[in-house]
């Protein structure tokens, strides 16, 4: 069974809000999804404090690069979306 990644980022404008600890929920919220789906080891992309408004994001990219390097180490990917 191979990987699953995971991205998980918090926006400056929710970081000002007192949002700081949806790193640690997204993540938590991830790897039980992950787990009671059984879909092996998770790898956790993180961007604290970027926009999603491009794709300028250090994680984001370093996630897309290992995607395209390792072709089936991932066998799964996930996201976290909030919905305001």
């Amino acid at each position: 069974m191979g990987k699953t990644a995971a991205y998980i980022r918090l926006s400056k404008e929710d970081e000002k809000k007192g949002e700081s600890e949806s790193i640690t929920n997204q993540r938590e919220l991830i790897k039980n999804y992950v787990n009671k789906n059984n879909l092996g080891e998770c790898e956790f992309f993180v961007d604290n404090g970027y926009s999603g408004g491009n794709f300028e994001r250090p994680q984001f990219k370093k996630m897309i690069e290992e995607i395209r390097k390792r072709k089936n180490k991932y066998s799964h990917y996930k996201r976290y979306i909030k919905v305001r």
